[in-house]
């Protein structure tokens, strides 16, 4: 009977160390029973409200990211799984950072050869140093920011709310990434430098 109580105890209190870094223990949830779970979760948002998916759809992603909350209320431990869900019409932002080269200011050599010396160039500053987009969604980021997100593997979780903040109209460089016309990335900001 003792054996059978301590290695309760030392099921509970590993369970317990997994719950306090947000990460749900397999002794607490069967990966079959909790894949149910999401599931069902898919099927209602499906059928409640058809324009959303759910994001996650595999258990072991709930396995790997620290997203659980949990308490107890008597006697019973209460856990608090998020389950992400994202609109169809809204695709993943690719995750860009930042890298700027100096660029001539006049592309024409003859005029660079005779006229200009040293040759100037310029070079684009931008505000942020990382750029989430998409076709139409433009999202200056820091690396402070994606701290609000949550990191999976090659992903980042972001909270609709958070994005929808930091999201701009066309910056200089979504600009330059979608080759608009000049006048749409009027809001560069280049300084002069001399190539080396």
């Amino acid at each position: 009977m003792y054996e059978y109580m301590m290695t309760e105890i030392e099921f509970l209190m590993d369970a317990m160390d997994s719950l306090s870094d947000g990460l749900i223990s397999h002794k607490l949830i069967e990966p079959m029973n909790l894949q149910q779970m999401i599931d069902q979760v898919d099927e209602s948002v499906k059928n409640r409200y058809p324009e959303y998916t759910v994001v996650m759809d595999q258990v072991q992603q709930y396995f790997d990211l620290p997203l659980v909350r949990f308490t107890c209320h008597k006697e019973q431990l209460v856990l608090q799984i998020p389950v992400y869900i994202q609109h169809y019409t809204e695709n993943p932002l690719d995750l860009y950072y930042l890298h700027t080269v100096p660029v001539p200011l006049n592309i024409n050599q003859q005029l660079l050869a005779t006229k200009m010396e040293p040759h100037p160039y310029t070079q684009i500053h931008p505000k942020e140093p990382l750029l989430a987009l998409s076709y139409s969604t433009y999202v200056p980021l820091t690396e402070k920011d994606l701290h609000n997100c949550y990191h999976f593997g090659k992903y980042y979780l972001c909270e609709h709310t958070f994005l929808s903040q930091r999201s701009s109209t066309h910056t200089c460089e979504s600009a330059i990434y979608h080759n608009l016309p000049r006048n749409k990335s009027r809001n560069c900001v280049t300084l002069p430098t001399t190539h080396i």
